[in-house]
């Protein structure tokens, strides 16, 4: 892996980031403690709605960081 793709491999981790924790937000929404009681999502739409308004945009790329670090060592290992 050289380095160009490597940083093509980083850039779309990051971009794919948020449609990530949106997908799993919507399928551990009952198992969430303060969504139980109150309403499900409806769809990505609603989630990305309530997220921006409950915790703010920068919110949606929570946990990217290991997702990069994964990343970074699949790299370094391919090109070892």
């Amino acid at each position: 892996m050289d380095a160009q793709n490597f940083g093509f491999s980083i850039l779309g981790a990051f971009a794919v980031a948020p449609i990530l924790r949106i997908q799993t937000i919507l399928q551990t929404q009952d198992l969430i403690p303060s969504l139980r009681g109150g309403r499900n999502m409806k769809g990505v739409v609603d989630c990305f709605q309530r997220i921006r308004k409950d915790e703010g945009m920068r919110f949606l790329w929570r946990g990217t960081i290991p997702l990069l670090c994964v990343k970074l060592l699949h790299g370094v290992f391919e090109f070892v």
